[in-house]
């Protein structure tokens, strides 16, 4: 059944997102849902390009973009919070709007690891809408958590250093920023790799394998290493060229675009 895409729909994914509020596309007859999570710093009009081509791609897709809460850089928030948060908004989209043939999750940054941990986690606890993941989009995700390193600009070195302080004095006052959580060794990030290793190993024990997981790291990018993308449990990895403007929005390059396609949607 072919889906039904309102003038309206389309006019509101060419126009910029609302800063700070959900997104939510419906069309009739939708069998897809797309669920794209936001990095760190930024909201969900950050994917407003993302969600563009996804539309474009699938068009009997519904489109949920969630607000993770996590645009201010010494938010306190606990990521296992965010991921609660997230797997109740899926539950609530697949319960309001109908059973999906088919589910793909999009993560960029930091939301590739609350996606990640989501779908994990909606597995073990058996939600309908985990079984129904056919795939993992991970845009420059932070797999290993973030640390100080040589492939960090000067300028962004500096901030982070300053930030860092700041971070500190806000943890010595009771409030540990959720930036802390996903430093390379801390809790968020060790707990979601034994998490994978053992999602891996239960399903492999039923005949079973993790939904294809499909990695893209831009060609500049001084955050993420490639190193980060390279892991075996983590799944199929990809290099595409792609680079982030100053604000943090996720735009791509008409190669990368096709690379992202495919992606997708390799059909």
């Amino acid at each position: 059944m072919t889906a039904e895409v309102s003038p309206s729909t389309i006019a509101v994914l060419k126009r910029q997102l609302s800063p700070g509020q959900e997104f939510l596309s419906i069309v009739k007859h939708a069998d897809t849902l797309v669920i794209l999570c936001h990095g760190y710093t930024v909201d969900p009009s950050s994917l407003h390009t993302v969600a563009e081509v996804v539309r474009s791609l699938i068009p009997s897709s519904d489109i949920l973009i969630p607000h993770l809460r996590v645009k201010n850089p010494f938010c306190a928030i606990n990521p296992d919070k965010v991921v609660e948060e997230l797997k109740g908004r899926i539950d609530l989209a697949w319960s309001t709007n109908g059973e999906y043939q088919r589910v793909i999750l999009v993560g960029h940054s930091f939301g590739a690891l609350v996606v990640r941990k989501a779908y994990a986690e909606a597995l073990f606890e058996q939600s309908a809408w985990a079984k129904r993941v056919e795939r993992i989009i991970l845009l420059a995700a932070m797999n290993r958590g973030w640390e100080f390193s040589h492939h960090l600009t000067i300028p962004t070195f500096v901030l982070w250093k300053v930030g860092a302080l700041i971070g500190r004095i806000q943890e010595y006052c009771g409030r540990k920023p959720l930036i802390f959580s996903i430093r390379r060794g801390g809790p968020f990030i060790t707990s979601l790799q034994l998490l994978w290793l053992r999602l891996e190993r239960d399903l492999s024990s039923r005949g079973e394998c993790i939904a294809m997981t499909v990695q893209l790291l831009g060609s500049v990018d001084d955050i993420v290493a490639p190193e980060d993308n390279l892991d075996r449990i983590f799944g199929r990895s990809a290099l595409v060229s792609r680079k982030y403007r100053p604000n943090g929005r996720v735009f791509f390059r008409p190669r990368a675009s096709g690379r992202f396609c495919r992606g997708i949607d390799p059909g």
